[in-house]
């Protein structure tokens, strides 16, 4: 059995309150933010066009395009996404 695929969206902050995450892959206390905390990534299983609704509720301004693992995790590389000195 293959491992599902996974959908990535970046949403801001302000945001938060409106991902019902019981509708994603994490939690909200466990959720990876930007550095700056300006936004926060959620992940879902793919089933395109299906997008959660409570994220398709987030207005286009307030999230990215849907992106894939591997757009993820070059994300997750960047300054914006990884402190100077983890802890």
């Amino acid at each position: 059995m293959s491992k599902p695929t996974l959908s990535y969206i970046t949403i801001k902050t302000s945001e938060i309150n409106t991902v019902d995450f019981s509708q994603v892959v994490e939690q909200k206390a466990t959720r990876k933010e930007s550095v700056d905390k300006s936004e926060f990534i959620v992940k879902w299983v793919e089933g395109s066009p299906y997008m959660p609704t409570s994220i398709e509720s987030v207005p286009e301004a307030k999230r990215s395009a849907i992106l894939s693992h591997s757009q993820a995790r070059e994300l997750m590389q960047t300054p914006e996404w990884q402190p100077e000195n983890p802890e």
